[in-house]
């Protein structure tokens, strides 16, 4: 298993990635955090049935910066 952890002052967002042995299957989850708000980070706000837009548009804008750190860091 791997993490992936990228935050700015108000959010943080975690990528776990697990890899099934007997399958080979990968799969990939997200977390996302309002660490002004939620300090103890207790309230995944991606785990809901309804994902606010301001959640989502940031989700994947700091999904993305993330991608693109570990795709320039693996070199």
């Amino acid at each position: 298993n791997e993490i992936s952890v990228i935050r700015n002052n108000e959010w943080k967002l975690l990528k776990e990635t697990m890899e099934n042995h007997d399958t080979g299957s990968i799969a990939e989850t997200y977390k996302l955090y309002n660490i002004r708000g939620d300090s103890k980070e207790l309230n995944n706000l991606l785990d809901v049935s309804y994902i606010k837009p301001e959640v989502s548009s940031v989700a994947n804008d700091l999904r993305a910066k993330l991608l693109e750190w570990i795709l320039e860091t693996k070199n």
